[in-house]
């Protein structure tokens, strides 16, 4: 039992630790996926590097880092996972000075990609796809029509493949966080 309680305690200064580097890498990836879509585009679609896209890209991470712990993932059990993802959420709500009802959005953008993720497990689609067509919408908004096919709505399967392969490895180098841990 008091290692029960040792181990919470321990895994929620572990998710404080979590959610800065994720935050950390979002911002770092910004101008990586700008770049990406500007080198695609031919210079024709810009993507934004500022505080909303980064917060954006930070939050694809998370939401997706969260759905593989809570089940697919070897570095820690389902539970476990849940419990992380509880620790993440709650530490957005205190630690970082927002009013509520911001801090509920942010951790409903987390919500919404999990379950793109899951979604995407259960269709036996690349979960990577969905989350970088969500976070592209949202980082562009109207604008996010320019990647699409010309006549459709439909992302433009090569960005998209190239902007879902840099979140795949950025996911992925973040959940190294976790190993050993």
């Amino acid at each position: 039992m008091f290692g029960f309680k040792k181990h919470k305690r321990n895994d929620e200064e572990l998710s404080r630790q979590y959610v800065r580097q994720v935050f950390a890498v979002g911002r770092e990836t910004c101008p990586t996926i700008a770049e990406a879509i500007q080198t695609t585009t031919q210079g024709d679609v810009a993507f934004p590097v500022n505080d909303d896209a980064s917060l954006e890209i930070s939050l694809a991470i998370l939401g997706t880092s969260l759905a593989v712990l809570k089940g697919h993932s070897q570095v820690m059990t389902a539970d476990r996972g849940a419990e992380v993802e509880t620790f993440c959420k709650r530490l957005i709500e205190r630690d970082y000075d927002l009013p509520t009802d911001a801090a509920g959005k942010l951790n409903a953008s987390l919500d919404e990609y999990q379950g793109a993720f899951q979604k995407s497990i259960a269709n036996k689609n690349n979960p990577f796809g969905d989350i970088t067509g969500i976070m592209l919408c949202r980082c562009l908004g109207s604008r996010a029509a320019e990647l699409c096919l010309p006549g459709t709505g439909s992302l433009n399967p090569f960005i998209h493949q190239v902007v879902g392969d840099l979140m795949t490895l950025t996911i992925t180098q973040t959940m190294t966080f976790w190993k050993g841990k």
